[in-house]
This record gives C-alpha cells, structure tokens and sequence, in this order.
C-alpha cells in the first residue's frame, strides 16, 4: 500500500489530478483512512499517508478539518521519524497553503484584530 500511495502523491504533486481533486477528496480521504485503519500501521505507511494528507488540506471544508486531524494525529505518533516528517511536511504545506478553508481563514484574522 506505501507504493500506491506514493503514486498518487506523485499524481497529486504534478497536479494530473487537479481537474478532478475537489470531487475526489473524500473519496482519497476514505481510502486513507481505511488503510490505515486497517490492521497494524507499518512505518512506510504512515510516513507515506502524510504526504497524501497533505495534499487532502486543499480539499473542502470536511476534507481539511478530517485531514488536519489525522496530521496532528501523525505529530504526536511514537516514531520520531513519523513526528519529524509530518512537522516538515505540514509546515512546508502551511505555507504555500492559499486556498485555506474560509473557517480558518476568518479565525486567524480575527486573532489578529484582537491583539491591535
């Protein structure tokens, strides 16, 4: 499973999917889910399922906030090596992030108004 979800990082990160990425998310996102979910979690897999994440925080509103969970989730994992990569990986995606969900985009200007 690592293999199929580094192809569809790779499909995802040349944008070959980018026509079809919002009405598929959920669909990735299940997919996800279920492998992971199924049976024992092999490092390869989650170091593989974060990128995926990753590119699932472009989705739709569901799809960020399902997605942002299981990266938090992957933060606090007991690998080190699982912690490390997910902190650079969503860093590195946080910032180049400009289509972020408009819930958090409000909230994040209203802290900004608050401390002014």
């Amino acid at each position: 499973m690592p293999y199929i979800f580094n192809i569809l990082d790779h499909l995802l990160s040349s944008g070959c999917l980018d026509s079809v990425f919002k009405s598929m998310s959920r669909s990735l996102l299940t997919l996800i889910r279920t492998e992971m979910t199924n049976g024992g979690k092999p490092l390869k897999l989650l170091i593989s399922s974060v990128d995926l994440y990753c590119h699932l925080l472009r989705g739709d509103q569901v799809t960020f906030a399902k997605s942002i969970i299981h990266l938090l989730n992957l933060l606090v994992n007991r690998f080190p090596r699982v912690r490390k990569i997910t902190a650079t990986k969503l860093y590195e995606t946080l910032l180049t992030l400009t289509d972020i969900s408009p819930s958090l985009a409000n909230h994040q200007d209203h802290g900004h108004s608050q401390r002014h």
